[in-house]
């Protein structure tokens, strides 16, 4: 999730502003993805600060133990 939250923070028009609030991951699916949600704090064009939510899906290196055929 570090590099989800860096990806948003650069992404952003006031950078320096950015503040992680809080991060959900549920688990990683049979598939091997997993839903990143951030909730984030960050400048606006006008100087004001927004909560705002950032979504992705990624691909996690770790494996999920598949139930037995």
């Amino acid at each position: 999730m570090g590099s989800f939250a860096v990806e948003v923070k650069y992404d952003l028009r006031d950078p320096v502003s950015f503040e992680h609030i809080q991060s959900f991951a549920p688990r990683v699916d049979a598939n091997g993805l997993q839903r990143v949600r951030m909730k984030f704090r960050a400048r606006n064009r006008y100087g004001g600060m927004n909560i705002s939510w950032a979504e992705a899906t990624v691909r996690s290196m770790k494996r999920t133990p598949r139930a037995p055929s």
